[in-house]
């Protein structure tokens, strides 16, 4: 994991997200940004183990690997000040592909990722959660059924497809919270519910 650079994209009250606690960081051809918990200390023996928010950004917010922050345009900021409130005292982690969806390759990553947090910088284990917005929220699923024993909980944002049901049974102890558009097209609200039924009729 090294130190990285970003292309100042974003403007938050006329603060960039660095200014909101962002780091810059790069592993393994992942361009990524992570703020750390509001009471974390490092090197501190204190017995405290932190949440990880992972998010996966959508088509729109994909860039090279000298962006590293467009990836951070929905959701970021809200995401910042709950943890400088106190509201989750947890990790934000924000990786970005370049093509603007998440693959196999980048699952692997992302997990090495997290289990080296996991041993290094007190991210408990039991309260990893993925969320993402349309072909991140298509993402959100796809980590679940190729990795679903990492994550405490799943909130994919404007994803749903009838293929999901067809591997629920993978993750189907996993709790799930799928927003969507009422007026959303892709996916169609009809898509969702028959996703979500699908779910609880499973025992979801």
């Amino acid at each position: 994991i090294a130190k990285w650079g970003h292309t100042n994209r974003l403007s938050w009250s006329g603060q960039r997200p660095y200014a909101y606690g962002y780091k810059s960081y790069y592993f393994n051809g992942v361009a990524f940004r992570l703020k750390f918990p509001k009471t974390y200390q490092h090197n501190v023996n204190d017995g405290k183990k932190y949440p990880l928010f992972l998010f996966l950004h959508g088509l729109g917010e994909r860039g090279t690997i000298y962006d590293n922050e467009y990836q951070l345009l929905h959701g970021g900021q809200t995401h910042a000040q709950h943890v400088d409130d106190g509201t989750f005292d947890g990790f934000l982690l924000y990786p970005q592909n370049q093509d603007g969806f998440f693959s196999n390759g980048a699952f692997d990553n992302i997990q090495r990722l997290i289990d080296s947090m996991i041993k290094y910088v007190k991210v408990d284990v039991d309260r990893v959660m993925v969320s993402g917005l349309s072909s991140g929220g298509q993402g959100s699923w796809g980590f679940l059924d190729y990795r679903p024993k990492i994550f405490a909980a799943a909130l994919p944002i404007s994803a749903a497809s009838l293929d999901y049901i067809n591997y629920m049974d993978s993750h189907i102890t996993v709790p799930i919270w799928l927003a969507n558009g009422g007026l959303d097209a892709a996916p169609a609200p009809y898509t969702v519910d028959q996703v979500i039924t699908a779910y609880r009729n499973r025992g979801g």
